[in-house]
């Protein structure tokens, strides 16, 4: 789901201007932090952020090599909406901003499940 919206940032939909500049990044880095998630399910909060911090941000510095074969791949539809095509400090923002929208909605969905679940016990008589 979160991929669709970001991808909708790169189409002729009309959009605010700051959310197609940014919105793709800022949901890019979201989707991360739930895959880094979903990778690590044991693990949970700061560690999971700082892992998607590390691979948002080891994928922007990566466009800095210009290989030719690195370019190869780029220049494919997915290998650019993975990779990119140019080291933006901009993005290193985004990418800030969605991995702490994600670990802040991970933290949200874990406590609203936690309260459901007390609330259940209550109800139950237990």
């Amino acid at each position: 789901m979160l991929g669709y919206l970001a991808l909708l940032t790169r189409t002729d939909i009309i959009l605010p201007k700051l959310i197609k500049v940014y919105g793709g990044d800022t949901l890019w880095a979201v989707m991360t932090y739930f895959l880094i998630c979903f990778i690590t399910p044991k693990t949970a909060g700061i560690p999971n952020l700082g892992l998607a911090l590390v691979l948002s941000f080891s994928v922007e510095s990566s466009q800095l090599y210009q290989a030719p074969w690195v370019l190869d791949i780029r220049a494919t539809k997915l290998g650019g909406l993975l990779l990119g095509h140019g080291f933006k400090v901009s993005d290193l923002i985004c990418y800030s901003i969605g991995n702490v929208i994600g670990f802040s909605l991970d933290k949200l969905s874990t406590f609203l499940v936690n309260l459901r679940f007390k609330a259940f016990l209550l109800n139950s008589g237990r």
